[in-house]
């Protein structure tokens, strides 16, 4: 009786939420179906899929599939304009997609639907939701939503986090979840917080993105923050750069220090160069103050040299298994199967898994889905780029936001492969679609805010977390 209780509750809340969704689009408001769904989804596969062990219908799903249909069919009225060069960007991801689908001539069947599976949820909907936000999404309409719906993830992933550390338990696993991920030896462990992720490393990347965009909305503001705005800022930005570390993980470390090289290199003038060192000196204080006073196993383990040398003798296996089938790959999510032979460097063997993303679609898809993968990533910079050129004021505000995103994702994936998981790769693109729309939209939709009274005059630029754009 309760389960189909359950069921017919489930029946009507899906069908509410459609009703709310077609109210929105037929009065021409997109923003709130995608605000609601930035808000929620962290927890797609830990609560919000069904069933839960195998999910066929997922927030992900049933919010992006319908979304881009309904922008098509009922376009917005301040749509977002597609340009050559966007328009190659999706030919390219396109061939980069096709490449994905020969390669699977080498996958056994027995993985094709989950191959498909993480195709369409990592690949396409990404794509589609991109589209989907530049086309429909008013950001500068929409700059305190945002910035509080960002804050408010930011602080239930540490919350979350928080109690996973406190109760030494995965709180919200997914089906393909191994357990608790734990940092430390035989005398000490602490668990590394994955929060509602599958992965710490995924956990960790999308507190620190928070961060980064989190301090993009409240710059952008211009200085008309709402009192709401002003409150929750330092609490989202303390809480996403406490889930960001909360982790323990390295790649996030290093990204922060390749993020104040690019600011230091970024930035001419001479005091906020010294704001950049001070800020590179407190790291490492806050480094070095942890691991005098953190326990040896925990410090050992995190620091160990054995770390370095099993990634790089997991690139020499990523090489191998790419030589064997270069053009077509040895099939996408068919990495275990064809090659399991060791490999050491310096008496440390291969971990066993790419540990890369883009060795991972090197040595799956081979060259028919690497060129037009790295083809896609440069075209990404080169919008931009150009936007950075086209609008002075836009586009040179959201560049170096776009450049700390980009590296903390690629950084973060050069040391393993959350790029391969949904959850990560639409946080990401959600991201970097904000970005891009804000900064592409025509001076007609600009707040008065940030639009000079003089002819021919413009404010100064916003200041970036550490300097000027």
């Amino acid at each position: 009786m309760i389960p189909e209780l359950g069921m017919v509750a489930l029946a009507v809340l899906a069908l509410a939420f459609l009703a709310w969704v077609l109210a929105c689009t037929m009065s021409g408001r997109y923003e709130p179906i995608v605000l609601v769904w930035v808000l929620l989804a962290p927890l797609t596969y830990g609560l919000l899929a069904y069933p839960l062990d195998r999910p066929v219908i997922t927030l992900h799903r049933a919010v992006i599939l319908p979304l881009t249909l309904l922008v098509l069919v009922l376009p917005p009225a301040a749509k977002g304009r597609i340009t050559p060069k966007l328009a190659w960007l999706a030919v390219t991801w396109g061939c980069f997609l096709l490449g994905v689908l020969i390669s699977l001539v080498n996958t056994p069947r027995s993985v094709w639907l989950s191959a498909i599976r993480v195709v369409i949820d990592t690949f396409m909907l990404p794509l589609l939701l991109a589209y989907a936000i530049y086309r429909s999404f008013r950001v500068r309409e929409n700059l305190a939503a945002l910035h509080g719906v960002v804050c408010g993830v930011s602080i239930y992933l540490m919350v979350i986090g928080a109690m996973e550390v406190i109760l030494e338990r995965d709180l919200l696993p997914q089906p393909y979840s191994i357990g608790p991920w734990y940092a430390g030896g035989n005398t000490f462990q602490v668990v590394r917080a994955n929060g509602p992720f599958l992965t710490s490393g995924t956990f960790s990347t999308v507190g620190l993105i928070n961060v980064f965009l989190v301090l993009f909305l409240y710059h952008a503001m211009n200085g008309n923050q709402p009192l709401a705005t002003r409150l929750l800022h330092w609490p989202g930005v303390i809480s996403g750069l406490v889930v960001s570390l909360m982790s323990l993980t390295r790649g996030i470390v290093i990204a922060l220090l390749f993020i104040l090289a690019f600011e230091f290199w970024r930035e001419p003038s001479a005091k906020r160069r010294i704001l950049v060192s001070a800020c590179a000196l407190s790291l490492a204080g806050m480094i070095a103050l942890a691991s005098a006073n953190a326990p040896a196993d925990l410090v050992s383990e995190r620091s160990s040299a054995d770390n370095f040398w099993g990634r790089v003798a997991q690139q020499e296996q990523n090489i191998r298994v790419f030589l064997e089938n270069p053009i077509t790959g040895t099939g996408f999510a068919n990495f275990h199967n064809p090659y399991q032979s060791e490999v050491a460097v310096a008496g440390v063997t291969a971990v066993g898994y790419p540990h890369n993303l883009l060795a991972q679609i090197l040595a799956e898809t081979g060259l028919l889905g690497t060129i037009p993968f790295l083809l896609s990533q440069v075209l990404v910079i080169a919008a931009f780029r150009k936007l950075r050129r086209l609008n002075p004021v836009g586009g040179a505000l959201v560049w170096p936001y776009f450049a700390m995103i980009f590296i903390t994702f690629w950084l973060m994936n050069m040391e393993s492969s959350i790029g391969y998981h949904s959850e990560m790769t639409l946080w990401f693109v959600f991201a970097l679609s904000i970005l891009y729309r804000y900064a592409a939209e025509p001076a007609s939709q600009v707040p008065i805010a940030t639009l000079s009274p003089f002819p021919g005059r413009t404010f100064a630029l916003p200041p970036t977390p550490l300097g000027r754009g």
